[in-house]
């Protein structure tokens, strides 16, 4: 069934740094479907929202996003330990890796792992609006397939 012409997709920002996030929550205004629903500063707390645990019970409030964008790197639980976890289940949204990390172990591990995109941090605010920008379309685009097969982005 085709998309809703103005429909607003959600996201859950994972990442220790609370720099980060501002810095990519600041580079949306563009990106008008975009919507942050919610941030957690570590893996453990991602767990708890797609779980709807704690503060994240309100499915009202706290959806299930159609956006997860992940940061590799953070105590508790990290990056990989969160998509292992997703991975034994059946969610469907959009897993976008955002890490300083490049290193060719750590991308073939993510996506293994079912990340869909893995790229480092925009540094830039340019950068940063242009990827936001990127994964708006990305999703306006999938949402508007009737199949999921054709919704994915792995091969």
């Amino acid at each position: 069934m085709p998309a809703a012409p103005h429909k607003t997709f959600s996201m859950l920002l994972v990442d220790d740094s609370t720099e980060d996030r501002l810095l990519f929550k600041n580079s949306l205004w563009h990106a008008t479907r975009l919507r942050v629903v919610a941030e957690a500063a570590d893996g453990r707390e991602a767990l708890d929202y797609f779980e709807g645990c704690g503060k994240f019970t309100d499915r009202e409030k706290f959806p299930r996003p159609d956006l997860l964008v992940l940061d590799l790197n953070m105590p508790r639980v990290n990056g990989f330990e969160v998509l292992a976890w997703l991975q034994k289940r059946q969610f469907n949204h959009l897993t976008v890796v955002l890490t300083d990390s490049m290193r060719a172990e750590d991308i073939k591990r993510a996506l293994d792992l079912g990340a869909d995109l893995f790229q480092m941090k925009p540094r830039r605010e340019r950068d940063r609006q242009a990827m936001a920008l990127a994964l708006e379309e990305l999703l306006v685009k999938s949402s508007r397939v009737d199949t999921p097969e054709a919704v994915s982005l792995r091969s």
